[in-house]
């Protein structure tokens, strides 16, 4: 899911998205980093919303001076450093092509240097923007199985588990909007996702029988605990309840 998103995030602000790498493992260092070339009409997208942030003057002549480099011929890649002993945002540099034979004045090669030190910044930027909602994706799901229910039920306990769930891609099984809604939600903590697990264990904790479903999604919105498991304990309960028969009538054919 994590690179899915990401890639997605890269592509809508005109970034390479094929080549992205990442740590996100709460160590010193960590972090997104993207490398690739950026193609032309993204470029002058670029160009149009960086020096206007900067708010230089001159923003008209500015921008046709790097549209003028690019129908040129010159184009723009983030390229990659060394990783050792670097963080990943600082293992991306920008570096400005230019053809042999380009004519520009004096003035329109320092301001493609300038652009290409706002375009480096700004993929810096956007690394720390994904770094950011890259933990926060990961904080949707527990890290660890979390025991969230238990039912009593004659001589059985029923014990209901939430789980990690790391191959959770909604981009895989919902469409467009809505696999970017439901992104947008967990990166905001406004939804959880997780896997469901049920387990019927007999008195003294042994297994009789279980049935695990991946891709719950929790609106945390709703009301009442654990408003996510309406609806999907019943089938986990049908599937577990068959291996636990089976197994209770295992011990008896072994008691007999």
């Amino acid at each position: 899911m994590l690179r899915t998103f990401f890639a997605a995030k890269l592509a809508k602000l005109g970034y390479p998205s094929q080549n992205i790498h990442f740590a996100l493992e709460y160590r010193l260092g960590d972090g997104v980093a993207f490398f690739g070339h950026i193609k032309r009409e993204h470029v002058r997208r670029l160009a149009g919303r960086l020096l206007c942030e900067q708010g230089r003057r001159d923003f008209s002549s500015n921008r046709a001076v790097i549209r003028k480099a690019i129908k040129l011929g010159a184009s723009f890649e983030i390229m990659k450093l060394d990783m050792k002993g670097v963080d990943y945002a600082n293992s991306m540099y920008v570096k400005c092509h230019l053809p042999a034979g380009m004519v520009l004045s004096p003035y329109e090669k320092s301001l493609i240097e300038v652009f290409t030190g706002f375009l480096r910044a700004d993929v810096i930027a956007t690394s720390g923007v994904l770094t950011t909602l890259g933990y926060a994706l990961l904080a949707a799901s527990p890290e660890e199985e979390i025991l969230a229910r238990v039912i009593s039920r004659g001589d059985c306990m029923v014990l209901v588990k939430e789980l990690p769930d790391p191959a959770f891609n909604p981009y895989e099984t919902f469409g467009e909007e809505d696999s970017k809604r439901i992104v947008e939600h967990l990166a905001l903590g406004v939804y959880r996702h997780y896997g469901l697990k049920l387990e019927i264990r007999a008195v003294g904790g042994v297994l009789l029988g279980e049935a695990t479903l991946p891709g719950i999604i929790e609106d945390l919105r709703d009301e009442g605990l654990r408003s996510a498991h309406r609806g999907k304990l019943r089938s986990l309960m049908h599937e577990a309840s068959i291996q636990a028969r089976g197994e209770i009538a295992k011990s008896r054919l072994k008691a007999a």
